[in-house]
């Protein structure tokens, strides 16, 4: 049984989760159209415009969600997978998904969808190692913001049970918003990121956590960027 008093009264039960499904919805409405992959993204060939895109989809994907979970939801920061959780199998996880897919990625890069889209900021970013590095820092600030979204808030924020039944809808639930949060990005990145969205949230859920997702992401995105140019 949850000590959480709000959860113990149906009312307050239901209006936790009333913020808890608009927060989400406003998260990425606001997330698509500002950040990316939303008309905002299409003119962000400059590096400080790309910055500006992953520091919305902090604020959105991140602060604002990470505060609601925390103090509206009583959730813990270990509840939502910022803990390392079961670092054994996250390395795992790590050792066998990421060379699989960045090694994908990479040859995906020959997509001329891809090359035209990435990377954001436009192929100038590789013209000095400063620039690169500013922008891998903003791309981890992204990546981070993402997945405690999708994998920690969406997959856990809500989390009334710990069984096989609830992990199926959660994992699913999360994979499906991620797959449509894709809509306008790429065909192939769009077609991917189903299938990644269940792998994801699946390694989040066994794990606890969300770092070892961050991880492979944050790899994949690397890739992506250094095939593109």
């Amino acid at each position: 049984m949850n000590d959480n008093p709000d959860l113990r009264s149906p009312a307050n039960r239901r209006g936790s989760l009333a913020v808890f499904i608009a927060v989400a919805l406003i998260a990425q409405i606001i997330f698509w159209y500002y950040s990316m992959p939303g008309p905002q993204i299409r003119g962000a060939n400059v590096l400080s415009q790309a910055i500006g895109c992953c520091v919305v989809a902090a604020i959105t994907l991140l602060v604002v969600p990470s505060f609601v979970a925390l103090v509206v939801l009583g959730k813990t920061a270990t509840q939502l997978g910022l803990g390392s959780g079961d670092w054994k199998f996250g390395c795992k996880a790590i050792f066998w998904c990421a060379p699989t897919l960045v090694i994908g990625t990479w040859i995906g890069t020959g997509d001329p969808q891809i090359q035209t889209f990435y990377p954001i900021p436009g192929d100038s970013v590789g013209d000095s190692w400063g620039q690169m590095i500013q922008w891998w820092a903003a791309y981890l600030l992204f990546y981070v913001s993402f997945e405690f979204f999708y994998r920690g808030f969406l997959l856990r924020g809500w989390e009334v049970a710990n069984h096989h039944r609830a992990a199926i809808t959660v994992i699913t639930i999360q994979a499906v918003c991620c797959f449509l949060i894709h809509i306008g990005k790429p065909n192939a990145e769009l077609i991917a990121s189903l299938p990644a969205s269940f792998l994801f949230g699946w390694i989040a859920w066994r794990s606890r956590s969300i770092w070892y997702s961050v991880a492979i992401h944050f790899a994949v995105g690397i890739a992506n960027d250094l095939g593109a140019m």
